[in-house]
């Protein structure tokens, strides 16, 4: 066999090599981008607001593509942790307070896209206005930590968020 045939035959090689390897990084890489594009299109977005128009109202609501999953309500007053939408207004109004409200879970709840859930109701626009007032007075803290289905979490503070430490119990 001639030394220009060995050449020839070597360099076909190491360029299929070269391609090989290029092909497999290439392929690692795009495998990677749709990974984040299959996340990012189920991003959920929760942000938290409070109403006045009627009584006064505490509101999440799923600003995102995909389902938020709910995992933990932080909530305190002049810091104080707290455990439901109820002891909050009895911190905020008096342990003896008669203030009616309606309240609903909203630690793990399931939250669809463009979803809201009305967690703290005070249907009386007076005791409302008077709640909202006293609130308004104290140190209020509103923290909810949600998920995405993949498991990566964020903490909205408001209409304000960022990512947090990625859930490890999500099931799929």
């Amino acid at each position: 066999m001639s030394t220009d045939r060995k050449f020839v035959e070597y360099a076909v090689a190491g360029t299929a090599f070269v391609v090989s390897i290029c092909s497999l990084f290439i392929y690692i890489y795009q495998s990677k981008l749709m990974s984040e594009q299959q996340q990012a299109a189920v991003w959920p977005h929760v942000q938290w607001a409070t109403s006045n128009l009627d009584g006064y109202q505490m509101i999440a609501f799923n600003k995102g593509v995909g389902p938020a999953l709910v995992r933990k309500l932080d909530m305190r007053f002049n810091g104080k942790a707290i455990d439901t939408s109820d002891a909050l207004v009895r911190a905020v109004m008096g342990a003896d307070t008669n203030v009616y409200t309606q309240t609903w879970a909203l630690r793990d709840a399931v939250m669809s896209p463009g979803d809201k859930v009305t967690f703290l109701v005070i249907p009386d626009k007076t005791q409302g206005k008077e709640f909202e007032t006293k609130l308004g007075k104290g140190d209020f803290v509103l923290n909810i930590t949600y998920c995405s289905i993949y498991g990566r979490c964020w903490i909205s503070s408001g209409f304000s968020g960022k990512r947090t430490e990625d859930d490890k119990n999500v099931d799929y």
